[in-house]
């Protein structure tokens, strides 16, 4: 009997299968520079293995299988620093000590659609009180599309989604499962997302 969405686990194989690889490269290129005086290009190499890592492991809790299994802080703080150095917004982790894989994987898509709106130059706090979650962007926004925060509310899509925008279908959906909706303030132009 299958117990997840098959997309969910899809992602899951496809994130996991990549991250072996991309987690052997950089320590192969860590031993390099540990054997050779660093160059700008072994720098540079370095770093983009690091990032990409980063990515995978972000992306295999926001997009993967399901579960209630915690997630420590220091795991998610680290994919977040390795994510800021693909350019992603900066995020202040403030959320409870070993909180559940389902609700990390809901913030996470939460901060993808929230960097839709600020890009690389916004900073979101990410916070928990009384078991409400809220991710409270701050920041000059790029763009706003209205169709896309519409499917928040459970608006069905009136027309086809790019792959960079496919967190807007799945956050409510996932939200759902857990028995919580989404709501979307805006401040300034910048905007927090609560469930």
């Amino acid at each position: 009997m299958i117990t997840s969405n098959p997309a969910e686990l899809i992602a899951s194989r496809i994130c996991h299968d990549v991250i072996n690889p991309m987690s052997a490269i950089s320590n192969g290129l860590e031993l390099l520079s540990m054997m050779h005086d660093n160059s700008p290009e072994l720098d540079l190499v370095s770093e983009s293995a690091l990032a990409a890592t980063a990515r995978l492991r972000f992306l295999r809790l926001a997009f993967g299988a399901a579960s209630p299994a915690p997630v420590p802080n220091r795991e998610v703080t680290d994919i977040l620093s390795g994510m800021a150095r693909t350019g992603f917004v900066k995020v202040d982790w403030a959320a409870p000590e070993g909180a559940s894989r389902d609700l990390v994987a809901c913030a996470f898509l939460g901060l993808l659609c929230i960097e839709t709106v600020l890009g690389k130059s916004g900073r979101v706090t990410v916070s928990e009180w009384q078991g409400r979650w809220t991710l409270a962007g701050a920041g000059a926004p790029t763009r706003v599309d209205p169709s896309l925060w519409s499917l928040l509310d459970g608006t069905p899509a009136t027309c086809g989604l790019k792959p960079a925008e496919i967190q807007f279908l799945v956050l409510p959906r996932a939200l759902s499962a857990l028995g919580r909706t989404p709501t979307v303030d805006w401040t300034d132009g910048a905007p927090t997302i609560s469930f």
